[in-house]
């Protein structure tokens, strides 16, 4: 892959991570919240197309950007509600490793979410009903290739 997609990809979440807290508190709830959100859709509707060469067409992505974008909003929103408090405790307990544990532990849940998100996103975008609809490509199996064990023939 081209570097040039990489640099451009972690340019933009740089300024997307700059302008998150402007847009949640900075613009009032009403407005900076689906403001926010449609930023995060966006980004990680960009996100999938780019990283992989622009190989998969834009609509089948949407599923995944969706899920996406509002699981991490929802996740974003609720830090002031659990990590002071949990970096807090580890800090009593551990010292400053501890507050390296529970945040790396909050990056693994961020993580977690967004590939569940971006593959429930890409099941849902294979299911007939959403391919009609998305225009997902179909992954053709030559002729020539036994059907998997298990597999009832059509």
């Amino acid at each position: 892959m081209a570097a040039w997609r990489w640099i451009a990809w972690l340019a933009a979440w740089l300024v997307m991570i700059g302008l998150q807290g402007s847009l949640r508190t900075g613009l009032g709830l009403w407005l900076g919240v689906p403001l926010l959100l449609i930023a995060e859709i966006g980004l990680w509707w960009w996100s999938q197309h780019l990283l992989p060469a622009a190989r998969v067409p834009w609509l089948p992505l949407l599923p995944g950007a969706l899920l996406t974008g509002v699981a991490l909003s929802v996740l974003t929103a609720s830090v002031p509600l659990y990590v002071p408090r949990a970096l807090n405790h580890s800090l009593e307990k551990y010292g400053s490793l501890g507050a390296v544990f529970t945040l790396l532990s909050w990056l693994i849940a961020l993580c977690v979410v967004a590939a569940l998100c971006i593959t429930t996103g890409a099941v849902v975008a294979k299911e007939p009903w959403a391919a009609r609809h998305l225009g997902t490509p179909s992954v053709d199996v030559p002729e020539d290739e036994p059907p998997p064990a298990g597999a009832t023939p059509v």
